[in-house]
């Protein structure tokens, strides 16, 4: 339930401050691309993993690799735009 609330808050905070998503097939699809990113990482968590320590390492780089993507992406995004978009 909480995993539940707390995706729909971050769908929410993308969709109206990043994204700009006003339409159901652009909700929709981020919505399917998320859920099966978070489906294939657990199965490969049940699968592949046999160790925790496997599974904390996993853990740590996807953090360190998402958060320097989602840099990168902003920056980016943010680049060339209009003012109204580096604001944000």
């Amino acid at each position: 339930m909480l995993s539940n609330v707390r995706y729909a808050l971050l769908l929410s905070y993308i969709f109206l401050k990043s994204a700009n998503i006003s339409c159901f097939g652009a909700g929709a699809l981020i919505s399917v691309l998320v859920a099966m990113t978070v489906d294939l990482s657990l199965y490969s968590y049940t699968t592949l993993m046999s160790s925790t320590t496997a599974i904390i390492v996993d853990g740590v780089a996807g953090i360190v690799m998402g958060g320097i993507a989602g840099g990168i992406i902003g920056a980016v995004l943010g680049m060339g735009g209009s003012s109204e978009t580096a604001e944000q």
